[in-house]
């Protein structure tokens, strides 16, 4: 989502609290995209109810509000697979933002995990080893050493 100003295609800043789930990245500006803006929360304190013969003496109720507004599309790219970044721009800085913004620590869980899904039978093949080493051993301590 973005902020009212623009500077051409693209607004001058984005909004990271509100987020949007998409099928495909819009290429073009001016698409209608759904947004989930900024939930709000409203307190209030009840006291003296009683349920199912239960007192209670204060109960906290909790009300969540959060909306969907359709925000004007700007120009996108698909980024590793599941995010939609601005599309990079000489006289645009969003690109930068998003990719060193709130992507850059994702992007480190990201490598992570990609890791392990490729050196997964090098773990399972080590761990496997290890056992069967371990029982190896515990047979040689229990027949040459007494245990």
């Amino acid at each position: 989502s973005q902020s009212e100003e623009w500077d051409g295609e693209f607004p001058k800043k984005l909004n990271f609290e509100s987020t949007t789930c998409i099928s495909s990245c819009p290429e073009v500006s001016g698409e209608l995209v759904p947004c989930l803006m900024k939930a709000y929360y409203n307190f209030e304190l009840l006291s003296g109810t009683v349920q199912n013969n239960v007192t209670f003496n204060k109960t906290l109720a909790l009300e969540v509000v959060q909306s969907v507004t359709y925000q004007k599309s700007y120009p996108t790219r698909e980024y590793r697979g599941k995010y939609c970044v601005p599309v990079w721009h000489d006289n645009s800085s969003l690109f930068e933002e998003v990719v060193t913004g709130p992507l850059q620590h994702s992007h480190r869980w990201d490598i992570a995990a990609g890791s392990f899904r490729r050196a997964w039978p090098v773990v399972l093949t080590s761990a496997v080893l290890a056992v069967i080493l371990g029982i190896a051993y515990l047979h040689v301590m229990k027949d040459y050493a007494g245990l």
